[in-house]
């Protein structure tokens, strides 16, 4: 899990993007760009989210569907692989992915990244007129070009036509808007300014961008639930902009009231400073989480604190679905696996 060829923080409390070389990763590190630790969050004082009618759901990241405390498998892919040339798709490697889900007979996440990871976006989309923009190394797509958006909204429907085609759609009971970027925040925009340099950062097209993308996963997946990234801090760097997740949510449920919730992939011990912001929406939207890193595999100490902790942690949140990593699953520690237990077993919670 951990043999990254690419490894980027973001401004917020941590999301770390990891492109293996079959498929783009997401999770999260643990400090913010300007090199501040993640801020804690008081988990004595927080807010009890609306139980959940449902017992959570226990999803293994990558692999590990076949693991019997597993109810299903969160696929994280790059748009590139699947789409390396306009028009000419390539889904082996998402349908292999959903044979295993099905032979376990469990259910699968989508997490298809366009953007924010190296190599993610095709190379074709630049050559089409998207305006792109480097920063601390890493070249992205303007998250609101027009272009950009237009070639991603073409995709997406034939993600959804082919998932029906091969009689997998079924099986996709989740799927993340990725686009215009993974996780909310944006990354390297300080100072109003998208890249510290020429491109001014513009809240409306942003917005508008995140409402588009928004219309075109209802459109292609109607009846999927749809995962919204909260951002920490805002958007740009620390620019307490907390009416913008609200503006996006408010939109989506606007359009489907069952099917849009939110997304952290920031969940420690200490709770996700991602949610905390956001907990009264629980009531509106439900709450699905990623750990911040890896347990066993954490050399910065990101958890901070036990697996148990962790997941008690989303569950007071108001959590009803949580990713675990491979490297966790196979974990023989049975602190580990009690930890993973508590998803579904929430009396072992203190």
């Amino acid at each position: 899990m951990r043999s990254d060829l690419f490894r980027q923080n973001c401004l917020h409390s941590s999301c770390k993007y990891i492109l293996l070389a079959t498929a783009c990763l997401a999770g999260c590190s643990g400090d913010t760009g300007s090199g501040s630790p993640i801020p804690s969050v008081d988990m004595a004082s927080a807010p009890d989210a609306a139980p959940s009618a449902a017992k959570a759901q226990a999803f293994a990241l990558d692999s590990g569907v076949d693991n019997a405390a597993m109810d299903g498998l969160a696929i994280r892919l790059a748009w590139s692989r699947l789409e390396p040339t306009e028009g000419s798709y390539s889904f082996t490697q998402l349908d292999d992915a959903l044979n295993k889900v099905a032979t376990a007979r469990k259910s699968a996440t989508l997490h298809i990244f366009g953007a924010v990871a190296q190599g993610a976006t095709p190379s074709w989309v630049k050559t089409a007129g998207a305006q792109f923009y480097t920063a601390n190394g890493r070249t992205d797509p303007v998250p609101w070009d027009s272009v950009y958006l237009t070639k991603w909204a073409a995709f997406v429907p034939k993600l959804a036509e082919h998932l029906t085609q091969a009689g997998t759609a079924s099986l996709v009971t989740r799927i993340s808007i990725t686009v215009p970027v993974p996780e909310m925040n944006l990354f390297s925009c300080t100072r109003g300014l998208l890249d510290s340099a020429s491109i001014p950062f513009d809240r409306a097209k942003y917005l508008a961008a995140w409402k588009q993308m928004v219309d075109v996963y209802q459109s292609a997946f109607p009846t999927t639930a749809k995962l919204i990234s909260a951002p920490q801090n805002g958007i740009c760097l620390n620019d307490g902009d907390t009416k913008f997740f609200r503006e996006v949510m408010d939109y989506a449920l606007s359009k489907d009231a069952q099917h849009f919730g939110m997304f952290a992939a920031d969940l420690s011990a200490v709770g996700s400073a991602r949610v905390q912001p956001y907990v009264d929406l629980s009531s509106r939207a439900a709450i699905s989480f990623q750990p911040v890193a890896a347990f066993s595999n954490d050399p910065n100490r990101w958890v901070k604190g036990t697996m148990l902790e962790l997941y008690c942690a989303g569950l007071k949140l108001g959590g009803s679905y949580f990713e675990v990593y491979s490297a966790d699953l196979t974990n023989a520690d049975p602190a580990v696996q009690q930890g993973i237990g508590a998803i579904h077993d929430p009396s072992r919670c203190p």
